[in-house]
């Protein structure tokens, strides 16, 4: 990837973490999922947990996760100490593409690999159980490392074939699993209704680093 498509890659992951401090601060924010049973008409339910670490220490209440469809930024979900999300996006293909906290020096991280079907029928589309392990590093070498993410099959997919993936870029590194029971079980605490996910895809083609 040149400096340019890096320069541009930085400009469109900021202007994601821009968007998920505006979305906090006016209200409630529709990607949250409130009531499987209210859910608008345009979307669907994606479920998961997702943790962060910044070098030993999780920070993962401190932290954003940005959805887009490959084209646009559609969602901006603010993630509790739990790591659980429960969000109502758009009936698309969906791309979790970008993480960023609100920590001392920032730290933000993104990624293509990390995709799924969100169903319009009722059901939830798994998304897994993602940590994301990164770099005690300042913002700037964070997206260096961004611009330099390998391009290939996704993570989720990958996943799917009962092992777990992992991707590596630089010092950080991505892990992805599949605890769908125990988000199950998390959501009908939640929600009080049983949960139906959506079997995970088959795996992909692609090499993972």
């Amino acid at each position: 990837m040149t400096k340019q498509s890096n320069s541009a890659a930085g400009r469109s992951f900021i202007s994601g973490a821009s968007l998920a401090v505006t979305l906090a601060a006016c209200g409630p924010n529709p990607a949250v999922l409130v009531s499987p049973a209210k859910l608008p008409n345009d979307r669907g339910i994606a479920a998961g947990r997702v943790r962060v670490f910044k070098g030993e220490s999780e920070v993962t209440s401190a932290c954003y996760l940005s959805f887009d469809d490959g084209a646009e930024l559609k969602a901006s979900y603010s993630i509790d100490k739990t790591g659980w999300v429960f969000a109502a996006l758009p009936r698309k293909k969906m791309y979790l593409y970008f993480v960023s906290c609100a920590v001392w020096n920032g730290l933000s991280f993104g990624t293509r690999q990390i995709h799924f079907e969100v169903p319009g029928d009722g059901s939830a589309a798994y998304f897994g159980d993602i940590e994301f392990h990164l770099a005690n590093n300042d913002l700037k070498t964070t997206f260096e490392v961004i611009g330099d993410a390998p391009a290939v099959g996704g993570l989720v997919g990958a996943a799917a074939a009962g092992t777990g993936a992992a991707l590596r870029s630089g010092e950080n590194w991505v892990l992805i699993n599949d605890k769908s029971a125990q988000t199950a079980k998390a959501y009908e605490a939640r929600f009080h209704e049983k949960a139906r996910f959506k079997p995970w895809p088959a795996k992909e083609e692609g090499n993972l680093e």
